[in-house]
């Protein structure tokens, strides 16, 4: 009833048309032989198993490429960090070629952790360096003055300044001594870090006890004063006495001789 065109290979019809030959109806299209509107392709030539296999290659090959762009900075990656372990802390990853995504920002991290882990090794051996040769000069000082003390016979007064030497020189590996275990101390504070409820007093009154040894020596007189009996605090207590050892150190080591160091 209603007109339509019909494309097909080779043919371009139009029509229904109605009619009746003998009261018969009839629908009649008017066809032209030409060229048809859709060609067929050179895919649609094709083989059915060639239509199936060349979209399924080319399918493989692009997904090969795209997994191979994603697979090459982590394999980049992959390899920084095996060369990290091994101990070469000057390697690096190579983020020229990497987009500003979170591959190229994981490659960013990496970097800046073997940039400090490198600045931290350095310091350390240059530390160790510096302590090995420094404790060197008190060492072969300690070796020459006991040396010279065995040569002393029924000498007290050269006996006496050998033994000065003795003890100033004890003295001077105590306090570098003590500045590297300081030194690790600080560097693993936070990862050694345990907090907990104690008595700031109890504390205190062991340090003094500690510390009155020294305070003997040098005729100085302790004094713990609290206005409060029991103080509690939610501290690291091993942090908090090291803290306060120093500082009770450094006031009997600089205070005058017969002098009172009090403790609030």
């Amino acid at each position: 009833e209603n007109p339509v065109s019909i494309h097909t290979r080779g043919y371009y019809l139009v029509g229904p048309k109605r009619m009746f030959i003998n009261d018969t109806p009839i629908d009649v299209f008017w066809s032209h032989r030409g060229p048809s509107r859709h060609q067929p392709g050179f895919f649609s030539q094709l083989p059915p198993w060639a239509r199936i296999g060349i979209p399924l290659i080319i399918s493989l090959v692009l997904c090969w490429l795209l997994s191979w762009s994603i697979t090459r900075p982590i394999r980049a990656i992959t390899d920084t960090t095996k060369a990290l372990g091994k101990g070469d802390l000057s390697t690096r990853v190579d983020t020229t070629s990497m987009a500003n995504s979170e591959i190229g920002n994981l490659a960013n991290s990496v970097n800046q952790m073997a940039s400090q882990l490198e600045s931290l090794v350095t310091g350390q051996q240059r530390l160790l360096a510096d302590i090995s040769h420094e404790l060197r000069s008190p060492l072969t000082r300690l070796q020459l003055a006991l040396a010279l003390a065995n040569k002393v016979e029924s000498k007290p007064k050269e006996m006496d300044k050998y033994l000065d030497r003795f003890e100033l020189e004890i003295g001077r590996l105590d306090e570098m001594i003590g500045d590297v275990l300081q030194l690790s101390r600080l560097e693993n504070a936070i990862h050694s870090t345990h907090f907990q409820s104690f008595s700031l007093i109890q504390l205190l009154t062991q340090l003094r006890d500690d510390a009155e040894i020294i305070a003997t020596k040098e005729n100085i007189t302790l004094n713990l004063r609290c206005d409060q009996p029991e103080v509690e605090i939610f501290a690291d207590p091993q942090l908090i006495s090291s803290a306060v050892d120093n500082i009770i150190t450094n006031a009997i080591k600089y205070a005058p001789e017969g002098t009172n160091v009090e403790t609030l």
